[in-house]
């Protein structure tokens, strides 16, 4: 039994089609996912950060708590501290 060149020829197109449409597929699907992350990623900052704007504003000038894992912090809204002259720096004497 005899392969003939143009069975050999149309598998190995048909081999090459399957290869790249599954390379494609796969490629456009991992970019998908990519996009998807980030896009859910840049929605959590987004939401933290509206969550901290919200909690200032409700503080009344009163501090509030913010926490991650063990880390802990307190935050007050900056308009709520009185503005201090600022002094000058002690100058030295140069002779």
């Amino acid at each position: 039994m005899m392969i003939k060149k143009e069975e050999v020829g149309k598998t190995l197109v048909i081999a090459w089609f399957i290869i790249a449409t599954l390379y494609v597929g796969y490629d456009l699907w991992s970019d998908y996912k990519v996009k998807g992350i980030d896009a859910a990623y840049k929605a959590g900052v987004s939401n933290t950060v509206n969550q901290l704007i919200e909690q200032t504003e409700k503080s009344q000038c009163q501090s509030f708590e913010v926490f991650s894992g063990d880390k802990k912090v307190q935050l007050l809204d900056a308009q709520c501290v009185q503005q201090q002259p600022a002094t000058e720096p002690a100058q030295e004497d140069k002779k």
